[in-house]
């Protein structure tokens, strides 16, 4: 869900072709960068939804996806905007219903406050259960050296992300 220039999402249907990938952008150039890549490469599995993912998980309801990743995802810091901070109750519904039992929701952050309200709404939640994961495994089978455009600015302004996994138990 929104995967920007689509580094992390192109690089994942790089190393396993046998997967199919949905990617979700609102960002025309981003959505523009990841169509000329996989035209490069001629990859067969990635489909993209060049628009806001609200409607399209609504209509994604049973689908059974194994795993969704939203990859730091805009804080909007302001108190003002936190109301357009993608990650609500109503957003993780939407999640939960497009998600397999058994399958997994991936965050990473490097806002502790946002991490902080993300995991208080997954452990509200009786289907989600947090995960504790290693990086490797997180980002696997791309390996720790990976880092997406917004990991490597975190840590350039000596921010630490926080990688978080929820699965859906129920």
């Amino acid at each position: 869900i929104g995967f920007g220039m689509g580094d992390f999402l192109f690089q994942k249907a790089l190393s396993q072709p046998n997967i199919g990938f949905l990617g979700c952008e609102v960002f025309e150039n981003g959505v523009a960068n990841l169509v000329t890549r996989i035209k490069e490469k001629d990859l067969k599995n990635i489909f993209l939804h060049p628009g806001n993912c609200i409607g399209l998980l609504d209509n994604l309801k049973g689908l059974q996806l194994k795993s969704i990743y939203i990859l730091f995802p805009d804080p909007w810091p302001k108190q003002k905007h936190r109301k357009r901070r993608f990650l609500t109750a109503e957003n993780i519904d939407r999640m939960i219903l497009a998600l397999k039992i058994g399958g997994c929701i991936y965050v990473a952050t490097d806002i502790g406050e946002y991490a902080r309200e993300i995991s208080s709404n997954m452990n509200k939640r009786v289907d989600v259960k947090a995960l504790s994961v290693l990086v490797e495994d997180f980002k696997a089978p791309l390996g720790n050296q990976f880092q997406t455009k917004f990991e490597r600015k975190a840590y350039a302004q000596d921010r630490v992300p926080q990688y978080m996994v929820f699965k859906r138990i129920v």
